[in-house]
């Protein structure tokens, strides 16, 4: 395994909250570097949402541009989805999960014949370690093939293509 892809996995891997992001950014921005592609910082803010890309070579004069996000999609137990055109349906998504908790722990406390005010505390819980604290291992590899390739290409120092590294692919859309 080479030093680039070693390190990606070991250190890199997840990269969703702000500070992971720097730390790949840099670390990315090095290694394209060393095979001697100056980086250019595109920042753009929309809204509340910032992208940090990353680009190496001149987009411009390039024959090819070869892109890949470098964001890796939020970490939660069950799969991750996003309907990118419209947040109405994510949010319902989220919400048919939470009721889906509610009546699986309103069964419980049914069978058990406990008092139904530990249905808020059970539920809230579960819905906050589902959503924040225990990780879907399956999102931590999500675009890391296709950063390894064009680090990959870039060693191979080809002079018509230009390298970008995204942000935030999920609203890329």
């Amino acid at each position: 395994m080479d030093a680039f892809k070693e390190q990606l996995f070991s250190q890199h891997m997840v990269r969703d909250a702000r500070q992971q992001k720097i730390d790949f950014f840099y670390f990315a921005a090095k290694s394209f570097s060393q095979n001697g592609y100056a980086p250019i910082v595109q920042r753009k803010r929309y809204l509340a949402l910032e992208n940090h890309n990353l680009i190496f070579g001149d987009p411009a004069h390039a024959k090819y541009i070869l892109a890949a996000p470098y964001d890796t999609p939020k970490r939660k137990l069950y799969p991750y989805v996003k309907f990118y055109a419209n947040w109405a349906l994510s949010l319902g998504l989220f919400l048919l999960i939470a009721l889906v908790v509610v009546l699986f722990f309103a069964l419980i406390c049914t069978l058990f014949a406990w008092p139904v005010y530990f249905l808020f505390p059970f539920s809230i819980t579960t819905l906050f370690l589902a959503n924040w604290v225990v990780a879907n291992p399956k999102n931590a590899n999500c675009t890391s093939s296709g950063i390894v390739l064009l680090q990959r290409l870039a060693g191979l120092r080809p002079s018509c293509v230009c390298f970008v590294l995204y942000d935030n692919h999920e609203y890329a859309h």
